[in-house]
């Protein structure tokens, strides 16, 4: 069976735009179509997903079981065709309290690299620069555990002290929808780059973020 399919929203690709499959029994293949043939090209593997959220840019996705389903999250750079590694400050390993003794990891394993939602998900969506992923639970879907929580490109969830809402005040069952208020439109008066390109986001395409260098890598 079919669980889920949808285009790479992505206007700029040159060439044949692909698309993305969820199909088969549970545990669910994850693959990538050609536009025309239908042929695969390239697998994202057997997991309880049921869901491939695209980022605008068609650059990273999410392939999520939502729903009845756990609420696991794997984060993709489709362009690479790979897991996105996440780097982990560790404040503190190097001793004292210079930020230039702060160190971090990098999680690079498929297995470790798996994001769980601590609480059931019913809405979930990128955000129009694709730098970051919401995930909601809402009522009258779910009636318990109301809240919103943010997620980074590489699947690192954005601390709650740091977001503008109050989670608390949804509990247990106040919040109805949550969703990106999306982005305007370019200005058609000038919709073009130095390339001669016409330009179809307001946020420009960003690759993953290089490792943080004031910080030190911790291997081992």
């Amino acid at each position: 069976p079919i669980v889920s399919c949808s285009w790479v929203p992505n206007p700029t690709i040159t060439g044949t735009v692909p698309f993305t499959v969820i199909s088969g029994r549970m545990p669910a293949l994850a693959s990538l179509h050609h536009g025309i043939t239908g042929e695969p090209t390239f697998l994202f593997g057997r997991a309880h997903r049921n869901s491939v959220d695209i980022s605008p840019h068609g650059r990273f996705l999410v392939v999520g079981g939502y729903g009845n389903l756990a609420g696991g999250m794997d984060f993709w750079d489709r362009n690479k065709g790979k897991m996105i590694p996440r780097h982990v400050i560790l404040p503190g390993i190097g001793g004292g309290s210079d930020v230039n003794n702060e160190c971090y990891v990098t999680i690079k394993e498929a297995a470790d690299l798996t994001v769980t939602s601590s609480s059931p998900v019913v809405g979930h969506e990128w955000s129009p620069d694709s730098r970051t992923y919401l995930v909601s639970t809402t009522s009258p879907r779910m009636n318990v555990e109301n809240g919103i929580h943010l997620y980074r490109y590489d699947g690192a969830m954005v601390e709650e002290s740091r977001l503008p809402w109050d989670n608390s005040k949804y509990l247990p069952d106040k919040l109805l929808s949550a969703e990106y208020v999306p982005a305007p439109f370019p200005n058609t008066e000038n919709n073009s780059n130095n390339s001669g390109k016409s330009e179809f986001y307001y946020y420009p395409d960003r690759p993953q973020s290089p490792a943080p260098k004031r910080y030190n890598e911790l291997k081992g």
